[in-house]
């Protein structure tokens, strides 16, 4: 179902963007196992 949808209004010079941040839940707290880090590069 997605990638037809995503034929329909392809186009040759169109780019994918796919945004992967990670945003940080109040009601979660941070462990050694789970950490956060944003590279500024």
């Amino acid at each position: 179902m997605v990638k037809s949808t995503v034929r329909q209004v392809e186009e040759d010079d169109a780019v994918l963007i796919f945004d992967d941040t990670i945003e940080e839940k109040p009601y979660t707290d941070e462990s050694d196992l789970i950490a956060y880090h944003y590279d500024h590069t």
